[in-house]
């Protein structure tokens, strides 16, 4: 019976290609008893350290899995292998399951009943390997694999056909295998052994190989680090690089577990680093004291005042009279004072005086004539918003505005103008906006335009110009 369900599960298997036959292993049960369980796990080690070296399979680990719950665990796998180990009676009880994908069931079973305790152990791995030989259709025989490391203590891995071989395992298959001997190191993953040998039953095989201290690569990159912080270990303005270099060292070395010896290099590299922060303290402590940068103009507490001065012209403003032959024309020229205090980068007070000569024309058919001139003392308090563009700083003034000042009247006889010369009050606002350009480190050119408007005592006399300006201004 044995024999056709071999045959059976042989077939089965040489209908899927070699390269592509998954078959999960699930952990076996066992109960309550402690030598089910180690029973259960020795087994399952087993069937996982064959099936890793069987040609044309993939291991792939599952959790646990039973008669109910085989189709669901199977996933994607062509096939599942799992479990059970239990006492019964005086017997210890093996039970192992094939449940094929493609069949949708299990494919084989079989069971091994123990009774003696000395034999235990030996009766589940033959368990074991009767199963993966029906599985496979290969007889399954082991040798022993000796690895002597010449060399440097340090981890590494052990490779057979490309697998990794387990830490606790030296069993190999028979048959030609490839072993490689890899360590995962300072810079890269590196093979430093590689050898192809000829596995015979029971027969033990030995290779040396030998884990240096350092690969040539990593020598070079440490040498390299080491010369370049030697190199700049007296430049001050180096000191940052020499930091990053020994940071470098510190990451490379973090894990030395491949090469146990490199602990003292490590050691010696943080003995370095100490030495250099000493070295950088002591020079800090004994350097003159360095010059203060000087602060950008207009940070500093004693530049954030400036004043100037600049001259107007207003644009001349014609005032139509619909039931008079004539038109009146208004003109005006300034004299600026301005003194500019900024509170912030972005915000400045500012105070103007200004001198302006305020004239009223008569215009009528080839005759001009003047009616009055005002010449007028103004003092205005404005808010300059201002913004920094390298060396031209954009601004706007805005503020209330008073004014005084003796107007003369030079009216003739024939104007519709009855009015005594004297002095004139007015109140009002001033606006518009400006732009300054530096043309030295303190010194800058100002221009803009300026909107008064001002209500007087005098309502003949009330000043509305648009005035362009253009003067210099210092910072102090």
């Amino acid at each position: 019976m044995r024999t056709l369900w071999v045959l059976a599960l042989t077939f089965l298997v040489a209908a899927v290609p070699a390269a592509e036959v998954r078959t999960a292993i699930a952990p076996l049960h066992a109960d309550d008893s402690s030598r089910s369980q180690s029973i259960a796990q020795h087994t399952t080690r087993t069937l996982e350290m064959i099936l890793n070296q069987l040609d044309g399979y993939r291991l792939v680990r599952v959790a646990g899995a039973d008669d109910d719950t085989a189709a669901r665990t199977i996933a994607e796998n062509d096939f599942l292998v799992y479990g059970r180990v239990q006492e019964e009676a005086a017997a210890t009880v093996i039970s192992l399951a094939v449940f094929s994908r493609a069949e949708q069931e299990v494919t084989s079973s079989f069971e091994r009943r123990i009774e003696s305790v000395f034999e235990l152990f030996d009766a589940a791995e033959e368990a074991a390997i009767e199963l993966m030989e029906a599985l496979s259709g290969e007889v399954i025989r082991f040798g022993e694999l000796a690895l002597r490391n010449t060399g440097r203590p340090g981890s590494y891995e052990v490779l057979v056909d490309g697998r990794p071989l387990p830490q606790d395992q030296s069993r190999i298959l028979t048959g030609e295998r490839e072993i490689a001997i890899r360590q995962d190191r300072m810079l890269t993953s590196v093979t430093l052994h590689e050898q192809t040998v000829t596995v015979r039953e029971g027969e033990t095989i030995s290779i040396s190989f030998e884990l240096p201290l350092l690969t040539p690569d990593e020598r070079r990159v440490l040498l390299g680090i080491e010369e370049e912080i030697t190199a700049n270990w007296d430049d001050p303005a180096a000191a940052d690089r020499v930091i990053s270099l020994f940071e470098r060292l510190e990451f490379l070395l973090a894990d030395v577990s491949y090469s146990t010896d490199l602990a003292a290099q490590r050691d010696r590299y943080q003995e370095l680093r100490s030495r250099f922060d000493q070295d950088r303290r002591a020079r800090a402590a004994t350097a003159p004291p360095e010059e203060p940068e000087a602060p950008e103009a207009d940070t500093e507490p004693n530049r954030r005042t400036r004043i100037g001065a600049g001259l107007g012209v207003s644009v001349p403003i014609e005032i139509e009279e619909p039931d008079q032959p004539y038109n009146r024309e208004y003109k005006s020229f300034t004299l600026r004072g301005r003194l500019t205090f900024d509170v912030f980068r972005f915000l400045g007070f500012q105070t103007d005086l200004v001198l302006g000569r305020n004239e009223l024309d008569f215009i009528a058919e080839e005759i001009e004539s003047r009616i009055y001139t005002y010449y007028s003392l103004e003092l205005a308090t404005l808010l300059r918003p201002q913004v920094r563009l390298w060396a031209v700083e954009l601004f706007l003034n805005l503020g209330p505005a008073v004014a005084i000042g003796p107007v003369e009247w030079l009216a003739e006889e024939t104007l519709p103008v009855e009015t005594e010369d004297g002095l004139v009050f007015g109140f009002g606002l001033m606006a518009g906006p400006g732009v300054s350009v530096n043309f030295s480190e303190r010194s800058a050119l100002e221009m803009g335009l300026m909107i008064a408007g001002m209500i007087t005592s005098n309502p003949e006399v009330d000043i509305l110009r648009t005035e362009f300006y253009i003067g210099v201004s210092r910072r102090m």
